[in-house]
């Protein structure tokens, strides 16, 4: 036995444009009170952080940790890097040999003292979701051994 509505159909119209403004206002959600499907804009899939790469210099440059691919974004899930001395490392990207054309620092100087370590992330995230096209690179700023390990994707 199905009960009839308390409401009339104009007032249940009400209510529905309502919540779908509420949902379109506050979060970029949309929602067809016909069908109730519900709809997140800019929702994007799970990134799975499948691949590392090993960083190991002594030299004060950039230098290219991960290679652009044309059509693909870069997704950072972690990173844990060890000074040898002290210095500053900087995460950075761009194009071209070592990010060298249209650099863009993506993170601040994190200073590493004498053999000490820096981590961040646990590879269950993205951390940082770099533009299409663009190339990962590691600044170290002194002439000291840098060494660690970046966790990401591509896609």
């Amino acid at each position: 036995m199905t009960r009839p509505s308390p409401f009339s159909a104009a007032m249940t119209t009400f209510v529905a444009t309502v919540i779908a403004g509420v949902l379109a206002f506050v979060a970029g959600i949309t929602w067809n009170p016909s069908s109730g499907v519900v709809e997140a804009q800019g929702y994007r899939q799970p990134v799975a952080c499948d691949q590392s790469v090993a960083i190991n210099t002594a030299a004060a440059s950039t230098l290219e940790a991960v290679a652009l691919t044309a059509g693909q974004r870069i997704h950072v899930c972690a990173w844990t890097f060890t000074g040898g001395g002290i210095t500053a490392v900087t995460l950075v990207r761009g194009t071209g040999t070592n990010c060298a054309t249209s650099p863009v620092v993506l993170t601040g100087a994190m200073e590493l003292g004498d053999n000490t370590s820096l981590s961040h992330g646990s590879g269950a995230g993205v951390l940082i979701r770099l533009p299409i096209g663009s190339a990962l690179c590691v600044t170290n700023g002194a002439a000291l051994q840098l060494s660690g390990v970046i966790t990401y994707a591509k896609g």
